[in-house]
């Protein structure tokens, strides 16, 4: 496979790498630094462009920084059949974490990719050494007036044909989403491309609509590893002025990590990548030059 055309090689400067795993799906990813592996997961609507910051400012310093496209968002397609929910998304990656033979690694998680990749984790925790999970949940939204508004906007049929029909759904969202630094220009154009016709943006409203259809799986799949847990060390950077969520979220996610440092961003929104990539990175040194066993 190769890299589109319309990828900056200045925006995004790290090699291509595509994997094959048992269940069909192909990944792209990539894979730059040495050292302890750091597993970064995206969310809705985003890809591993988000993380272009946060790579740079790590993979020099002692870190293997493994960052993925879940499937049908960013450079990798998805396989026949795909439903694009979440407890696919996460068997996707836990196939990866296997075939990429992660033992010792950090996860790092935001938006959807917390869930997710609490998910893909709790499938062999004996190699999951610590968390850094940023504006993210590790349980169901049921009950929760905001994530119902939000599921059936634009995961419901309004939503739905919104998503479908006008290129500029994901343009605002990012820039919503995003306060110190909202994305413009080529920057706002990479989260916009992967997403060029009706059927490509099939992944953007089925995860919307996941907020609360995918509950059981929330509860089933992804609270209880989170709980399991508890005895990892975790980082928690932390936007101050995410839309999405609150210093109530925060505080149940150090509420359930008892080793959970947190580290707060003043100013930055839901996408801490894009607000405070640089500052998410040092972060994480900090912390990790602390904890590392």
């Amino acid at each position: 496979m190769h890299r589109p055309a319309w990828v900056d090689d200045d925006l995004y400067p790290f090699a291509d790498r595509w994997a094959a795993l048992p269940g069909g799906a192909v990944v792209h990813h990539v894979d730059e630094g040495e050292g302890t592996p750091i597993l970064m997961v995206h969310g809705n609507p985003t890809w591993s462009f988000l993380y272009r910051d946060v790579i740079a400012g790590l993979r020099a310093d002692g870190f293997r920084c493994v960052a993925v496209d879940l499937p049908g968002f960013g450079l990798s397609p998805a396989p026949p059949g795909y439903g694009f929910r979440a407890a696919e998304h996460a068997a996707v990656l836990a196939e990866l974490i296997a075939q990429l033979e992660l033992d010792g690694y950090l996860l790092m998680g935001q938006d959807w990719g917390g869930p997710i990749g609490l998910a893909a984790a709790g499938r062999a925790p004996g190699r999951l050494a610590g968390l850094v999970l940023g504006n993210t949940w590790g349980w169901s939204m049921a009950g929760r007036p905001a994530a119902y508004v939000w599921a059936h906007l634009l995961g419901g049929v309004p939503g739905r044909l919104a998503v479908e029909r006008l290129d500029g759904v994901v343009g605002f969202v990012l820039r919503r989403g995003a306060r110190r630094r909202p994305p413009a220009g080529a920057v706002l154009a990479h989260y916009e491309l992967p997403f060029p016709t009706a059927a490509s943006r099939r992944p953007v409203w089925t995860l919307a609509r996941e907020v609360t259809g995918a509950s059981d799986f929330l509860d089933r799949d992804v609270a209880p590893i989170l709980a399991a847990l508890g005895d990892r060390p975790a980082l928690l950077p932390w936007g101050d002025a995410d839309p999405v969520f609150g210093d109530a979220d925060r505080d149940r996610l150090a509420a359930a990590l008892p080793r959970a440092r947190v580290h707060d961003l003043p100013g930055a929104g839901h996408f801490i990548q894009e607000d405070a990539g640089e500052e998410v990175a040092a972060a994480i040194r900090a912390w990790w030059a602390a904890e590392r066993p």
